[in-house]
């Protein structure tokens, strides 16, 4: 059995050689960008209060939710390494290289005669800069919506051209995964116009697949319009209703297309070119994985070197193109249509494409082919980097002149590879250094209350300048509750901030007072919650820029029943997810604060 084995699975690595070099490829990129970081990389909003809601408890998928798989994917990760990140960012990495094999499947499918842009457009994507959440853990049902996206359109085009009734089974089930999400909602829709542009007209057995196609679809796009409609659907309602309400909603939205058409064709590096020298630390991980990508890249072009069929090339092009707006489509219909975060997961895979496509019409096209293609290259160039237009122009020209087709395609693509990758490096370290702030204050807080008793609320005053304790968390007290009920390990502990002297401050319109009979807190998330709490029950830190978070043993108002010491727990053991979950606990101080606004 073993003599007879052996040959046949010699055979399908020899037949699969391509797909085997590209997934090695890829997961050495999916390595390289976590490897300056390490794989306990902090979450920093939603992720401290979901921590709380893994512990003790399964996974559970609610069918009748809009989003069934919102916090699955954080939760397996957490059921992985308990106590730690470690889980949640391995499975966020194999859910990133996942998608990005998945796009390399379906682009394969679209390029049958170029499989080589398959590899070289599913490892840029990979490493393509534009989204500024690329790595926030909170995105883990994007993802899964993305890689199922990608994975219904392949089994779709498989049973094109290779028809078996089994995979509309396979299809169907895709289907569904990847509508868990709605962004993937117009790709779905719009994948049928594939078939005609593929097939070169439409036929009877055109029409006949695209209706098969869109029949979970329709089904599930009723069901989805139907809870909306009749259920107290809280976001996806105030979706529609912040996004039509401005006074020309249609024209924002256009604003929004050419916007995000701008930035996904190269525009995310004028955003942020004055940050360059951040980059700088990363080029050598960067230059790793330009090395790797175009190493398999080569081999494919050595392997199966590119035939041009206009046809193919056309279609491809056409759906790179396609896939940057569609991905982008329904957001048009949100508070997020103008925002750069959590938002290119989709459209990232056509400019990867687009780029892809833009490589293999330049290096093998031809000498009018490659002239025509420069032309675009210059007005789309003038369009968005007016001042680089022409260098660019000059550069390409003589790369075209001089550089041999294959090694004119690598050089691109190398490019392309280190300047994605470096940036986008960048934005990982941006994601791995923000937490720290919050773990500097959260250690401070453990280290002189270890163990608070039961139903103690922890305030944090913070009259600082710039209110950097509140801005640490983002001005949102759930992320301190549920950060602080997490590492205690105690859900009877509450937390608050408090700015004496403010009429309402933080995300949650919160406010607070020290009144005679307690403290008054106020705050207001879907509901209004307003209570006041013993002194006896009170533990109260006053924030310092430079010393941090300290202790008050006395308030600077009469509180009867204060007294701190008896509460928390001081001389006992520290909590034990301190250290798992905090970066090296005690965690210092941070030499600057979190900047949101690179991270959004």
């Amino acid at each position: 059995m073993y003599h007879g084995l052996m040959p046949r699975i010699r055979v399908w690595a020899s037949v699969h050689q391509l797909d085997l070099i590209t997934l090695a490829a890829l997961s050495a990129v999916i390595v390289l960008l976590w490897l300056p970081f390490g794989w306990n990389v902090s979450g920093l909003s939603d992720e401290w209060v979901l921590l709380g809601d893994f512990v003790g408890s399964n996974i559970s998928l609610d069918p009748s939710s809009l989003r069934p798989f919102v916090t699955a994917f954080q939760h397996l990760g957490y059921l992985l390494t308990p106590d730690s990140h470690v889980g949640i960012n391995l499975v966020f990495a194999a859910l990133l290289l996942a998608r990005g094999f998945a796009l390399y499947l379906v682009i394969g499918e679209l390029l049958p005669s170029a499989r080589v842009v398959a590899s070289a457009s599913a490892l840029l994507y990979t490493v393509f800069y534009a989204d500024l959440g690329w790595f926030w853990l909170g995105t883990h049902s994007i993802a899964w919506s993305g890689l199922w996206t990608f994975v219904a359109i392949w089994l779709f085009l498989r049973q094109f051209r290779r028809p078996a009734r089994w995979l509309w089974v396979a299809v169907g089930i895709s289907q569904a995964l990847a509508m868990t999400y709605e962004a993937a909602f117009p790709i779905i829709f719009a994948a049928p116009m594939l078939l005609p542009l593929i097939a070169g007209r439409f036929n009877r057995r055109v029409w006949i697949t695209a209706g098969l196609w869109y029949v979970v679809p329709i089904i599930l796009l009723a069901r989805y319009g139907i809870v909306v409609a009749t259920q107290n659907q809280l976001y996806q309602s105030g979706q529609f209703t912040t996004a039509l309400a401005s006074e020309s909603p249609l024209r924002d939205m256009a604003n929004s297309v050419f916007r995000i058409y701008k930035r996904l064709l190269g525009g995310a590096f004028l955003d942020r070119y004055t940050y360059w020298r951040e980059t700088l630390p990363f080029l050598p991980y960067a230059g790793a994985i330009s090395g790797v990508s175009v190493g398999a890249v080569w081999y494919s072009l050595r392997r199966r070197p590119p035939v041009l069929r206009w046809r193919e090339v056309v279609t491809a092009s056409l759906a790179g193109f396609a896939l940057i707006g569609l991905g982008f489509a329904g957001y048009l219909v949100s508070e997020y249509r103008d925002v750069d975060y959590r938002v290119y997961y989709f459209s990232a895979a056509g400019s990867a494409l687009v780029f892809g496509m833009a490589l293999l019409i330049v290096s093998y096209g031809g000498k009018w082919v490659r002239r025509a293609t420069a032309a675009g290259a210059l007005i789309v160039a003038l369009i968005i980097a007016p001042r680089l237009g022409k260098l660019a122009l000059v550069l390409g020209g003589l790369l075209a002149l001089f550089v041999s087709t294959r090694w004119l395609f690598l050089l691109g693509f190398g490019v392309l590879m280190g300047g994605h990758a470096s940036f986008t490096l960048w934005q990982h370290s941006l994601y791995a250094e923000a937490p720290r702030g919050q773990h500097w204050i959260l250690s401070a807080i453990i280290e002189q209350a270890p163990r608070p008793a039961d139903g103690t609320l922890i305030v944090l005053l913070d009259e600082s300048p710039e209110r950097r304790a509140m801005l640490e968390f983002e001005n949102r007290r759930d992320m301190l509750i549920g950060a602080v009920r997490y590492l205690y390990a105690n859900p009877t502990l509450d937390a608050a901030f408090c700015v004496p002297g403010a009429e309402t401050f933080g995300y949650f319109r919160e406010a607070c007072a020290f009144t005679e009979n307690g403290f008054y807190t106020r705050w207001t998330k879907f509901v209004l919650s307003e209570r006041t709490i013993p002194y006896q029950n009170l533990v109260v830190f006053t924030f310092d820029e430079e010393q941090g978070p300290r202790l008050l043993e006395q308030l600077p108002v009469p509180a009867a029943g204060y007294e701190p010491a008896s509460i928390t727990g001081v001389g006992e053991s520290l909590p034990p997810r301190a250290e798992s979950a905090l970066y090296d606990f005690p965690t210092e101080k941070p030499d600057t604060p979190v900047n949101w606004g690179l991270l959004h």
